[in-house]
């Protein structure tokens, strides 16, 4: 998302209602998390707002681990298991290749 301001307008009659709200990020947008402030205003000009929370994702997936720590025992031949998921983002349907290595002197 960049600092560009973009106005965009709903209007919700009837005193309540929802009004659906499309966030977009330029191509080459910095990969992280935004936050968006939603600002209301009546014809009497009084307003109110709300923060919505965002994240630019680049790349054509993300993964996760759950859990996304592990608690090992020294000497545990049978370690602990963490499942690791990779979703598409847009119409990503490719093949990727996940690979493990460790950061510490624990072996994977």
């Amino acid at each position: 998302m960049s600092n560009d301001k973009t106005a965009l307008s709903a209007t919700i009659t009837g005193g309540s209602g929802t009004a659906p709200v499309t966030l977009s990020a330029q191509a080459g947008a910095a990969p992280g998390d935004y936050i968006v402030l939603v600002t209301g205003i009546d014809a009497s000009g009084n307003q109110t707002s709300c923060w919505v929370d965002a994240t630019v994702q680049t790349g054509s997936f993300t993964l996760s681990a759950n859990p996304d720590w592990l608690d090992v025992s020294a000497g545990d031949e049978t370690g602990d298991i963490s499942t690791i998921s990779l979703s598409g983002i847009g119409s990503f349907a490719g093949n990727a290749t996940v690979t493990v290595s460790s950061i510490t002197d624990a072996t994977c």
